[in-house]
């Protein structure tokens, strides 16, 4: 895949005296920047609206500006230290199809608690090959690297507990999200279940995450669910529904007492049971 995407990249380049006038008319470059955010107080937070897209299969259709728009951006799941490999996770096919995202292995420190990475302006190339330069080269999307625990790693009090509860690191994913999601001045985020499958995180804490991280940074959450992974995105709406008239303090309270044997749509499903008890309290 990276010789492939790395080939059709090079084929893609206009003649020499052309890149001179391209450079000339200033077109903006790629650009990769370490952004640092210190804990956010959600105490004026608001609670968003979710768009759910329901896949019948993955793709890699976000890293592109025509899905993105002009002020949306894409996570992508990363390790501390961001780089390559042959597991075919999403950080290796993101990277792996943008020739022009490489340099950021050799640029890149290894990402802390409080530090996230966006990549601007790279053009995917393998699913995108055939398309006129005109419009590859002036329309660009955004990439944000955002790594997530790995929650395997993750000392547990109990054997039954589920580390992705332990207040700590809820706080952490939380903080994380919201340091991606306002590093690059954009409107709109494009993400699928960050921080699951080959890291571990329960697919049910990190969409609350996800959500709650969208409401603090004032974007529109944009959740990209493949098969197997449908009947989350209908657990999330219920819990949206549930917590209307809920601050997103209220809403963080609820995720932080979810009783630490349950697991994916169990979480939302005791959250909505929760958050509409809670409503009725507010409403009485």
């Amino acid at each position: 895949m990276y010789l492939e995407a790395l080939f059709a990249y090079f084929e893609s380049l206009p003649p020499a005296e052309e890149l001179i006038v391209d450079h000339q008319a200033g077109h903006k470059p790629v650009s990769y920047e370490l952004h640092q955010r210190n804990q956010t107080s959600l105490a004026d937070a608001k609670l968003g609206p979710i768009h759910i897209n329901y896949l019948d299969v993955h793709t890699s259709d976000t890293h592109h500006p025509h899905v993105q728009g002009q002020g949306g951006a894409v996570v992508v799941s990363s390790n501390k230290v961001i780089g390559f490999g042959q597991s075919a996770t999403q950080e290796e096919i993101f990277v792996g199809i943008a020739p022009e995202v490489y340099p950021v292995v050799l640029v890149a420190p290894h990402l802390t608690d409080d530090t996230v990475i966006t990549v601007s302006g790279a053009r995917a190339m393998v699913d995108v090959r055939g398309q006129r330069r005109n419009v590859e080269w002036n329309t660009r999307g955004r990439l944000v690297f955002m790594d997530a625990l790995e929650m395997d790693m993750v000392e547990r009090s109990s054997g039954n507990d589920l580390p992705d509860l332990y207040p700590e690191n809820i706080d952490r994913e939380l903080n994380k999200a919201i340091n991606g999601f306002t590093s690059y001045n954009g409107h709109s985020i494009f993400t699928g279940l960050w921080g699951c499958g080959a890291f571990g995180g329960d697919p049910g804490v990190k969409l609350m995450i996800l959500w709650l991280a969208a409401g603090a940074a004032d974007v529109q959450l944009h959740l990209m669910l493949g098969p197997g992974e449908h009947d989350l995105g209908r657990g999330l709406e219920e819990v949206a529904k549930a917590c209307e008239g809920l601050t997103l303090n209220d809403v963080r309270e609820l995720l932080l007492a979810v009783p630490m044997e349950l697991r994916k749509e169990g979480i939302l499903k005791w959250i909505t049971e929760a958050a509409s008890g809670a409503s009725r309290l507010i409403q009485g």
